[in-house]
């Protein structure tokens, strides 16, 4: 029998009927043989019920105290699942952070695992009990429940896989696998049986949603096997594989990034030097999601782009630099990413893109490259537009060619 990881997102856990059905799918891997570490999320909707229930009382908590109301979603998840289990004449025991341990680093609300012991988990598969246990939360070295960040219990799951020894790990959620682009914006996309651990890292990380860029980092690095899936449907899903052509210039997939905002920051003082390390501290301690970063060394300026809401995290944070800023924040931007491989050595795929959307009269506000990832910055009004003329330019509705990028140039 074969130890396996199986998590449940929110949406396949929203309600009892639907966590019900969730432990039915365990139990059909009980019935094929395996022996399933369950992992889940907190209900649909619970974690935003709590962060408003938090901001009736502050909009600034304590760090310690926000992780302990915001971990309790997935702690009444993993009990839910359990009874679920016994329901349906399975031993089930849920396990919490603390007491497996799980233990992560200080870092409240974006915590990383540092170490998973995997005893009791082994002791509960001896004793024929499934463990479940609650994603997004850990324990750090002063024994405070910490979170892991939205989305985080993808990195929970991927976690215990490989403190189980690397063993399968299967993400179920509401879509049936990982698609071309988003199939709500765009109805021509298709699914992937395999993707490439390191296109589906770049996916995640240019803002696909079906799983977090961390736990395919991780995963990648640990060399778990990764399969995602669809709570509701029953299909192949979307395996991930090793990439098998390099070299070959193709766009694979589009993705989307709302809410994004556009920040220019100066000396409030010109008479001043611009010190960039404490702003690169700054950003890299708060784990920021920016990108794009430049400095302007005549103009004394820095400019980056990073999620709106961030933004104004940052903001705030900002004024407690020891040395004075004027920041120009625009938002209302959207980066839309064509994401493959070898995408920098091919020019027609950029002159296709902006062609593309020149053509729909959509304004072009920047363009940003790099080896897996094409990214163009629209005003976020034209943003799904564009993903939808995107896909069709490329062809990736068709599955024999789709991923070969128009006019790819041959290489030696």
């Amino acid at each position: 029998m074969s130890q396996i990881v199986v998590k449940f997102g929110g949406t396949s856990l929203g309600s009892s009927e639907k966590i019900l059905e969730a432990a039915k799918i365990v139990q059909s891997h009980v019935e094929a043989g395996d022996l399933p570490c369950v992992v889940v999320s907190a209900m649909a909707g619970q974690t935003q019920a709590l962060i408003e229930l938090t901001q009736t009382l502050s909009y600034s908590p304590p760090a310690r105290e926000y992780d302990v109301v915001l971990s309790s979603g997935e702690q009444v998840s993993a009990g839910l699942m359990s009874i679920a289990l016994a329901k349906l004449g399975l031993k089930a025991k849920s396990l919490m952070g603390w007491q497996i341990p799980m233990r992560t680093d200080t870092h409240h609300t974006e915590a990383y695992f540092e170490d998973i012991d995997p005893q009791k988990l082994q002791e509960a598969f001896s004793q024929g009990t499934i463990p479940v246990v609650p994603g997004f939360q850990g324990v750090n070295s002063e024994n405070n429940i910490t979170t892991t960040g939205r989305g985080g219990s993808d990195v929970t799951a991927v976690a215990v896989a490989q403190a189980l020894g690397n063993v399968t790990c299967y993400i179920y959620t509401d879509v049936p696998g990982v698609f071309t682009a988003d199939p709500r914006i765009v109805p021509k996309a298709r699914p992937l049986r395999e993707i490439p651990g390191s296109t589906l890292l770049e996916m995640a990380q240019r803002g696909a949603k079906v799983i977090h860029p961390r736990a395919v980092a991780l995963a990648a690095k640990q060399g778990v096997p990764l399969k995602i899936l669809s709570t509701f449907q029953p299909t192949q899903g979307t395996t991930v594989c090793q990439e098998k052509n390099v070299e070959k210039a193709t766009v694979k997939s589009i993705v989307l990034e709302d809410n994004i905002a556009h920040l220019n920051l100066a000396p409030s003082k010109k008479e001043e030097a611009f010190d960039l390390n404490p702003l690169v501290s700054l950003l890299s301690e708060q784990r920021f999601d920016w990108d794009n970063l430049h400095q302007n060394m005549t103009h004394q300026t820095l400019t980056f782009m990073m999620p709106a809401a961030q933004a104004k995290r940052f903001q705030g944070l900002l004024q407690n630099q020891d040395q004075a800023y004027d920041l120009e924040m625009q938002e209302g931007y959207s980066k839309v990413s064509l994401i493959g491989t070898a995408l920098a050595q091919d020019m027609n795929i950029c002159e296709q893109a902006t062609k593309t959307l020149k053509a729909a009269g959509i304004p072009l506000k920047g363009l940003f490259s790099g080896a897996l990832r094409l990214t163009l910055l629209v005003d976020q009004i034209y943003a799904e537009l564009a993903m939808r003329l995107l896909h069709d330019c490329f062809k990736l509705d068709q599955s024999s060619g789709s991923v070969a990028a128009l006019g790819g140039q041959q290489h030696a």
